[in-house]
């Protein structure tokens, strides 16, 4: 087998793969657009130790999923609101599962982090990757490895015209950008960018 076909068995990323199996990414990279060829005692190694720990994980199942967390935050605590602020919630909501991590980011890129505010508070919403294994009974083994989260936009716009300005990724960020701002009427923080 190629190196290609050797990590699409496995099923992982690019990314993944040569974080497993300790590879560096442009190495690995190389190896796959054909710029440089691994030695093949390397590729014959990397395949038998792909198909023993497919093997290996027949009985157990990897799932990848979409995970919907929620988080309050009052007005003191604002800016801690930024990408994975919601990783304590005691009880998520599990919004689908993927067998495969490629298709479970092609789903999470459907969802944006959602921030409202009410009187003071924040309530965010956020999606994220979780990793779990399974045994045959669908019991959890172990995992809850995050491995991405939704996109958090947080727009600051001209107070006047209502003019976007600039997108911030972190409430702290958004708050800089609004200070800076030269505008004579100055600027606001707002939550959904149309």
């Amino acid at each position: 087998m190629k190196i290609k076909e050797i990590r699409k068995y496995s099923g992982l990323t690019q990314d993944a793969f040569s974080k497993k199996y300790n590879i560096p990414k442009r190495t690995l990279e190389g190896w796959e657009s054909g710029k440089r060829n691994p030695p093949e005692y390397v590729l014959m190694l990397l395949e038998r130790v792909v198909q023993e720990d497919s093997e290996g994980e027949k009985n157990n199942m990897k799932k990848y999923e979409i995970m919907k967390n929620s988080a309050e935050f009052n007005w003191k605590h604002r800016k801690e609101i930024t990408t994975g602020c919601t990783m304590d919630d005691v009880e998520p909501e599990k919004i689908a599962e993927f067998k495969k991590l490629e298709e479970a980011e092609e789903e999470l890129k459907k969802y944006k982090t959602e921030i409202s505010e009410s009187g003071g508070m924040f309530s965010v919403t956020e999606y994220m990757i979780r990793e779990n294994e399974y045994d045959e009974d669908g019991e959890w083994i172990s995992g809850g490895d995050v491995w991405d989260f939704s996109k958090m936009e947080i727009g600051v716009v001209d107070r006047e015209t209502l003019e976007l300005i600039g997108t911030a990724t972190s409430y702290e960020e958004a708050e800089k950008m609004k200070m800076d701002y030269d505008g004579v009427a100055g600027a606001d923080i707002v939550f959904r960018i149309y």
